[in-house]
């Protein structure tokens, strides 16, 4: 079982690895039963809530706490996770690897 520290490091070194310009950061989650979902943006707009410097598309990240893997919690409807398509089919989700 994987603990709620590790999920963020995972998905910290998943938003360095896009390398873009000025950083990315988490800026909340939600825990599940199955893991969690964390939700990010520009580090810009993190610090000035400048809405030009808010990110548009970035799909949140759901971390397995069974295994530590990690997916695009998207596809579930407008603009919304909806964890019971997880609970019954993970398989559906983008996998991130």
């Amino acid at each position: 079982m994987l603990e709620f520290d590790h999920a963020k490091t995972l998905v910290v070194h998943y938003l360095d690895a896009m390398k873009v310009k000025g950083g990315l950061e988490i800026t909340g989650f939600k825990e599940y039963d199955f893991g969690w979902v964390f939700y990010w943006d520009s580090s810009d707009y993190v610090r000035t809530k400048d809405i030009n410097h808010a990110l548009g598309g970035n799909v949140p990240v759901l971390v397995d706490r069974s295994d530590g893997g990690m997916y695009l919690a998207s596809g579930f409807g407008p603009l919304r996770f909806h964890p019971d398509r997880f609970r019954a089919d993970k398989q559906s989700l983008l996998r991130i690897e």
